[in-house]
C-alpha cells in the first residue's frame, strides 16, 4: 500500500477549524477506501500544539513537512481553496520533486503550480 501525505486545509482560508476538520477526515477516508495509507498530520499535532501560536504552527508544519519527506506521493484535496499552510507543503513537494496530484471531490482538475 502506497502512503499518501493529505494536503488540506487546518485554519484554511475563513478559519473554519471544523468544517475544515471534517473535510479532511473525508479526505482520509477517501483514501483508505482507495487502498492507500493517508498520513494527515494537521488532524492530531493541533492537539499537541497550539495552532494559534506563531511558533507552535511552525513546529507543527515542520513535523508535517518532514513527514512528507517519507510519503510515497501528496494529494492535495482542493475543494476549499489552498491555504497558506497548504502552500507551504505544495512548495516543499516541488523542492523535493515529490509527486502530488490534485483531487477535488467536486471532480474539477486544476494546476498546484498555480498556487506557488
Amino acid at each position: 500500500m502506497e502512503v499518501a501525505y493529505v494536503i488540506s486545509p487546518y485554519r484554511g482560508i475563513d478559519g473554519d477549524y471544523g468544517k475544515n476538520e471534517q473535510y479532511t477526515l473525508k479526505a482520509a477516508g477517501y483514501l483508505i477506501s482507495q487502498g492507500f495509507i493517508p498520513v494527515v498530520p494537521h488532524l492530531y499535532l493541533p492537539r499537541i500544539l497550539d495552532d494559534n501560536d506563531e511558533k507552535q504552527r511552525e513546529r507543527a508544519l515542520q513535523c508535517g513537512l518532514k513527514l512528507l519527506e517519507k510519503c510515497d506521493f501528496a494529494i492535495v484535496f482542493s475543494d476549499l481553496g489552498i491555504s497558506e499552510g497548504m502552500r507551504k507543503e505544495l512548495e516543499h513537494c516541488k523542492k523535493l520533486k515529490k509527486p502530488f496530484v490534485i483531487y477535488k471531490f467536486q471532480k474539477r482538475k486544476e494546476n498546484a503550480y498555480a498556487y506557488l
